[in-house]
């Protein structure tokens, strides 16, 4: 029988495993200097859609085993682990500040 580590684990792997290949195929969307321009045929961008159809079921299942995290926390954290997996930056959204713009008007007049 398996502790629950592990079996937070094995659901982490496959989870990371279908964020990697989510990401393999989103980065086909942007092709580099290496790699084959063209456009998506219908059947890519249907297997994509499947794709991303299945792993938002699967997250919604993952966070009803791991009590206390939300589908949201648990994408974050597994997209964020999948970028540094690929070698990738991770985009930071700033926080958002109300008194920068007003400081900025004082500064105009």
């Amino acid at each position: 029988m398996m502790n629950s580590a592990s079996k937070v684990g094995e659901i982490f792997t496959a989870a990371g495993a279908a964020f990697n290949k989510l990401g393999e195929l989103t980065m086909q969307l942007h092709p580099t200097a290496d790699s084959p321009a063209g456009k998506w045929t219908d059947e890519e961008i249907e297997m994509l859609r499947q794709a991303v159809k299945k792993f938002g079921e699967d997250l919604s299942k993952i966070s009803e085993h791991i009590k206390g995290r939300t589908v949201s926390q648990i994408r974050t954290t597994l997209k964020k682990k999948a970028f540094e997996d690929a070698g990738l930056p991770v985009r930071q959204i700033a926080p958002v500040q109300t008194a920068q713009p007003q400081q900025q008007q004082q500064s105009m007049m």
